[in-house]
């Protein structure tokens, strides 16, 4: 890992990542040496996010893809698949394969192809980002790990019939409580949370 962080850190083309991970906005991690990556999984997470855009495509040693059997295992490596950059490199931030791996959510499959199907044409290099969280929350419903928020009536977005998104949330209330050992109640108020967190980020445009 010791050269993948050295370029960063020395490299002008990777200047803006380098800026984002030893000066973080918030409470995100501070990554600066080699020592920082293991303070914490949110910190090798953070280090793997910025990564991405500046691995080359036949990059030794690090996959594109991370397997999503880490993640199960590592929670926190969701957050190196999630929008970070705010412009067209959010793009190439690295992916998972949990939609290939994870069991079968065919009514969330077809929420989600309905809403990409009429998500609206979007100007700008920050719509990458959106599209980048859109398809972290779509990630973190099949994971069963959407944020728990206050959230008002899930409204289906334009153009998707409201039973395609209630037919989601019934299936991964089951989901959840047969892949996750979750009891009714608590799989149902997951249910709400993921698909709440799909519907709020779907058709934006990042503005």
């Amino acid at each position: 890992l010791f050269p993948y962080l050295t370029r960063l850190s020395t490299d002008e083309g990777q200047s803006f990542g380098w800026s984002i991970l030893s000066e973080p906005y918030g409470d995100s991690p501070k990554v600066r040496t080699t020592g920082d990556l293991f303070t914490s999984e949110r910190h090798f997470a953070a280090f793997l996010n910025v990564l991405g855009p500046y691995l080359d495509e036949d990059a030794n040693g690090i996959e594109r893809n991370l397997p999503c059997g880490a993640i199960v295992r590592h929670p926190a490596l969701i957050e190196a698949t999630e929008s970070v950059f705010g412009s067209t490199m959010d793009n190439f931030v690295l992916r998972n394969d949990c939609e290939q791996t994870l069991p079968p959510t065919p009514a969330l499959d077809t929420l989600a192809a309905r809403i990409r199907g009429t998500w609206p044409d979007c100007d700008g290099t920050i719509r990458f980002a959106a599209y980048r969280s859109y398809q972290t929350a779509l990630d973190r419903a099949r994971l069963g790990q959407a944020p728990h928020e206050a959230r008002p009536e899930i409204a289906a977005p334009d153009g998707v019939p409201t039973a395609a998104v209630e037919t989601a949330r019934s299936e991964l209330g089951r989901y959840y409580a047969v892949h996750l050992g979750k009891s009714a109640k608590d799989a149902a108020t997951m249910a709400t949370d993921a698909i709440s967190g799909v519907v709020s980020t779907a058709h934006s445009c990042g503005t």
